[in-house]
């Protein structure tokens, strides 16, 4: 088949390759003039702090980012993340986001990508032309028998809206964070204690004069808990007074703020798809698997699912596409798979679950990939997989910000020098 491929970053590029290892004709479309995708840093900000704009920054990347998985864990499945596959074996186990970038450069050029891809051209519409699509972008249109889509979802920012924040000088979302240089001697209030609202904080913190955390994990809070000389974590902000002092869930007051920051994640975006596809607060539909579209199952969304290990996941869902494309299984019946994905739903609402969080993982994610490994026959995940996963979260859990300095198995194929010295 003639696949269109929107996208090359991490998702795009391991679905052009899976497609094609199969034999398909792929064409990958990148609005940028690189690879990579959200892995390659930009230094520059939007206009808009909030990330209000048209014309974004696709990178969401700070200058100081580790990953916060260990490399030999988020490798794709068939290129290990060092020197035989595309890193090198002296680099830390959780490495920066440069040698990221460099990974996934290496992946492209070791399976040629980059002559099947055109850069520097945006997608404007994707739209339905009989049996095939027409992928209408800045330097034309082309006809496609299907059409996998790996825009990613790190460039859109969620802004939930609270009162009176207007009266804070600088409010930003953490999308458009860089490094702390700029926030010496301020009060900075970070909302959403995810991963990058606890990164950024800690960062932050060594310039700020104060610095408050707040998420929903913190509801439970009596009050406020200090937990080192600048840092407060507190529950969820309900409102910013005209002396720009913050109230928060419980009572507690701020000081007054000087810069409020917002690491409340991404809307997933598909503008050239606005008919197709149906993204209702976050809950991308109709999809079966989180990844087929329920009525045209040759359009692909690869990389929807949250809280995940991404590369071995990306690669799974796309060689589960790539056999779709080439006959070898079956859809079950459209009723079959919309009560799938209904069921999916209920369960990740199930006791006040939220709605934006339906397409999250976590610990389910080596069962879902491994499902998609039985329908499309391919093997599941090896043994080493599970072991580390569960290793490395157990890690998260034990030692929080400080998990990257657990110790972790070394079963993987990936060459981590530093554990070989050992």
């Amino acid at each position: 088949m003639n696949v269109a491929v929107i996208g090359a970053g991490a998702a795009g590029l391991v679905t052009a390759h899976e497609l094609n290892r199969a034999g398909h004709e792929v064409t990958v479309i990148e609005q940028l003039g690189h690879v990579a995708g959200v892995w390659q840093y930009h230094e520059g900000v939007e206009e808009d702090l909030l990330g209000n704009t048209e014309n974004r920054i696709h990178s969401s990347l700070y200058e100081s980012l580790q990953t916060n998985l260990p490399r030999d864990l988020m490798a794709f499945l068939d290129f290990t993340f060092d020197t035989k596959g595309g890193g090198q074996d002296d680099w830390p186990r959780f490495p920066h986001h440069t040698q990221v970038s460099e990974y996934l450069n290496r992946f492209a050029d070791h399976f040629d990508l980059r002559q099947i891809i055109r850069f520097n051209e945006r997608v404007l519409a994707v739209s339905r032309k009989g049996s095939a699509w027409t992928v209408t972008t800045t330097q034309g249109g082309s006809v496609f028998d299907a059409v996998a889509v790996c825009n990613g979802h790190y460039a859109k920012p969620r802004v939930p809206e609270i009162e009176g924040l207007a009266s804070i000088p600088h409010v930003m979302h953490s999308h458009n964070y860089r490094r702390p240089d700029g926030f010496r001697g301020h009060t900075v209030a970070l909302l959403g204690a995810s991963v990058s609202g606890f990164d950024i904080h800690r960062e932050i913190s060594t310039t700020a004069d104060a610095v408050y955390l707040s998420g929903e994990m913190f509801d439970d809070l009596a009050d406020e808990k200090r937990v080192n000389r600048n840092v407060t974590l507190v529950p969820q902000v309900l409102a910013c007074d005209q002396d720009r002092c913050l109230h928060f869930a419980g009572g507690s007051v701020s000081k007054p703020i000087d810069t409020f920051m917002y690491c409340t994640g991404y809307h997933y975006d598909f503008p050239f798809l606005s008919d197709a596809i149906i993204v209702d607060d976050n809950w991308v539909k109709p999809l079966y698997q989180q990844l087929l579209h329920i009525h045209h199952p040759t359009l692909a969304f690869i990389g929807i699912p949250l809280r995940v290990i991404p590369f071995p996941l990306f690669q799974m869902q796309a060689r589960w596409f790539s056999h779709l494309l080439c006959g070898d299984f079956t859809l079950p019946p459209v009723g079959e798979m919309q009560a799938d994905e209904q069921l999916i739903f209920e369960r990740q609402t199930a006791s006040g679950g939220k709605q934006r969080n339906v397409h999250v993982l976590g610990d389910s994610q080596g069962d879902y990939i491994n499902l998609l490994a039985s329908q499309c026959g391919e093997d599941p995940l090896p043994a080493w997989f599970a072991e580390l996963t569960n290793a490395h979260f157990e890690n998260t859990v034990k030692l929080g910000p400080k998990f990257r300095a657990g110790a972790l198995p070394d079963s993987a194929p990936t060459v981590v020098a530093s554990l070989v010295a050992e």
